[in-house]
C-alpha cells in the first residue's frame, strides 16, 4: 500500500509543477505571439516592401507553440490521472487488508476480482483506451452472475 501512496504523492507533485509551468509557458506564449503580432503589424504598415514571408514566419512559429502547449498540457493532465490512479489502488488495497484482517476475507472468485483491479493496465491519458474492462464494469458483471 505504501508504494500506491508513495506513486499518488510523486504524481501529484509532478503534476502539480507541470501546471505551474505551463502557466509560465502560457504567459510567455502570450507575451511572444503579440510582441510578434506588433511586429508584423508594424513592418506591414510601413511597407517596407514584401512582408508575407513575415505573416507566414509567425503562422508558423505560432501554430508551433500552440501545438507545444497541447503537449505540455496534455502531459500534465496524465500525471494528474496517474495520481488519481494510484490513489485509488491504495484504497483498494487498504480496504483489502482491512477484510481481511476481520477475516472477512473475498472468496478465490472474489480475490481474483480485486487483483485484476489492483494490477490492471493504467491509461494514463496519453494513449486511448483498448476497451479493457474498468473496475465499475467488472464488479457489476461479478454481481450480476
Amino acid at each position: 500500500m505504501k508504494y500506491w501512496i508513495d506513486k499518488s504523492l510523486e504524481h501529484r507533485a509532478l503534476a502539480r509543477k507541470m501546471a505551474g509551468g505551463t502557466g509560465v509557458v502560457v504567459v510567455l506564449l502570450a507575451f511572444g505571439i503579440a510582441v510578434g503580432i506588433h511586429w508584423l503589424l508594424k513592418d506591414v504598415a510601413s511597407a517596407e516592401g514584401d512582408t508575407y514571408w513575415l505573416l507566414g514566419a509567425v503562422a508558423v512559429f505560432g501554430t508551433l507553440l500552440v501545438y507545444g502547449m497541447r503537449l505540455r498540457v496534455r502531459f500534465t493532465m496524465s500525471q494528474f490521472h496517474l495520481h488519481e490512479d494510484a490513489r485509488q489502488r491504495a484504497i483498494m488495497t487498504q480496504a483489502y487488508l482491512a477484510l481481511l484482517k476481520e477475516g472477512n476475507a473475498l472468496k478465490d472468485d472474489d480475490r481474483s476480482l480485486v487483483l485484476e483491479m489492483l494490477f490492471r493496465p493504467v491509461s494514463a491519458g496519453l494513449i486511448r483506451e483498448d476497451g479493457a474492462a474498468t473496475p465499475v464494469e467488472a464488479l457489476a458483471s461479478k454481481l450480476s452472475k
